[in-house]
C-alpha cells in the first residue's frame, strides 16, 4: 500500500512538473510570438502597468492650487469692476464666475494689462469649470468620469517665438467606472489592475497667432500617466496601438488640454471674453511665466 503511495506521489508531482513546463513553453512561445509578429515586448509593458497602478503621492505636484489662491484671486479679479463681481462665492459654498443671470457686469480697468501666474491660472480654470454650462464632461464609453484639476504649469519654449508650453494635471475618478464596467466575472479582476485615482498630465505648445486677438494654435501634444513619465507613457501607447486601434499620445494631451487652454484664451465663452480683455500674450520673467491680459 505504501509503495503505491509512493508511486501515485511520484506520478503526480512528475505529473506537476511536465504541466508546468507546458505552461512555460505555451507563456514562451506566446511572448516570443508577440514580440516578433507584433514587436512588442510583454515583459516591458507588464513592468509599465504595474508601475501605472503604483499609488501617486500628489505632493509631487508642487504647483497645486488652494483655497488661498482662489480667495486672493477673487479679491485681485473682482477690483477690476466698478459693478457687479466676476468671482462669485466663498470657501464654505464654493466658487464660480458671473453669470448673465447674476445681472450687470461692468469692468473698470486701470491698467493695460492684468497678469496672472500659471497657480492662478489653476485656479480660474477649475473656478469657471464650476459653472454648469462650462462643465467638461468626460466620458469612458458612456460613463461620465469625475475629474478635478491640480494644476496648471507654464514653461517658456526656447528658440520659439510666441511659444509656450501649457501643462495641467487632472485627476480621474474611475471608481464609478470600475464598478459598471469590470463588476462580472471575469472583468472583476482585471479592474483590479487599474487603479480607482488616474492623474493625467497633459502638455501641449500653444503658439500665438500676434495678427488676431485670441488667434493660437496648439501643438505638441505630450502626456504622462500616474508613475509614468512622458516617455514610457508613449511606448506604452505605441506598443498597444500595434495589438489593437489606440489613440497616441500626441492625441490623448491635446484632446485634454485644448478645452481647458480654449477656458482660459479663447475667442468665445472664455473666461478673457468674460471680463472683457481685449487679447493676451504670455510673458517670461527669469524663469517665471505670467498669462499677461490686455485690458486696455
Amino acid at each position: 500500500m505504501a509503495e503505491k503511495r509512493g508511486s501515485f506521489l511520484s506520478r503526480l508531482i512528475k505529473g506537476l512538473i511536465i504541466f508546468v513546463l507546458v505552461l512555460v513553453l505555451i507563456a514562451t512561445a506566446g511572448y516570443l510570438f508577440v514580440r516578433f509578429y507584433y514587436g512588442v515586448d510583454l515583459i516591458t509593458v507588464g513592468g509599465q502597468i504595474k508601475k501605472l497602478a503604483t499609488p501617486v503621492d500628489e505632493s509631487k505636484f508642487t504647483n497645486r492650487f488652494a483655497v488661498e489662491d482662489k480667495l486672493s484671486l477673487q479679491a485681485e479679479i473682482n477690483s477690476q469692476f466698478s459693478i457687479g463681481e466676476y468671482i462669485i462665492g466663498n470657501e464654505t459654498d464654493g466658487f464660480r464666475t458671473h453669470t448673465e443671470a447674476d445681472g450687470e457686469l461692468v469692468p473698470n480697468f486701470i491698467d493695460p494689462t492684468m497678469e496672472l501666474s500659471d497657480k492662478e491660472c489653476g485656479a480660474l480654470i477649475d473656478i469657471f469649470m464650476a459653472n454648469a454650462e462650462n462643465k467638461a464632461a468626460l466620458k469612458l464609453g458612456d460613463v461620465e468620469v469625475p475629474f478635478s484639476i491640480i494644476q496648471v504649469t507654464f514653461t517658456d519654449v526656447e528658440d520659439a517665438e510666441n511659444a509656450t508650453d501649457f501643462n495641467i494635471v487632472i485627476k480621474l475618478d474611475l471608481r464609478q467606472f470600475k464598478e459598471k464596467k469590470f463588476s462580472g466575472f471575469p472583468l472583476k479582476y482585471f479592474g483590479r489592475m487599474i487603479p480607482d485615482d488616474v492623474y493625467l498630465s497633459s502638455t501641449v505648445t500653444v503658439t500665438k497667432n500676434t495678427e488676431e486677438a485670441f488667434a493660437y494654435s496648439i501643438s505638441n501634444g505630450r502626456v504622462s500617466i500616474n508613475a509614468l513619465d512622458e516617455k514610457e507613457t508613449q511606448d506604452l501607447f505605441n506598443s498597444i496601438k500595434k495589438i489593437v486601434n489606440f489613440t497616441s499620445s500626441d492625441e490623448l494631451a491635446k484632446s485634454f488640454a485644448t478645452p481647458f487652454v480654449n477656458a482660459l484664451i479663447g475667442k468665445e465663452n472664455s473666461l478673457a471674453s468674460g471680463m472683457g480683455c481685449l487679447d493676451y500674450h504670455f510673458e517670461t520673467v527669469g524663469e517665471v511665466v505670467k498669462l499677461v491680459m490686455v485690458t486696455l
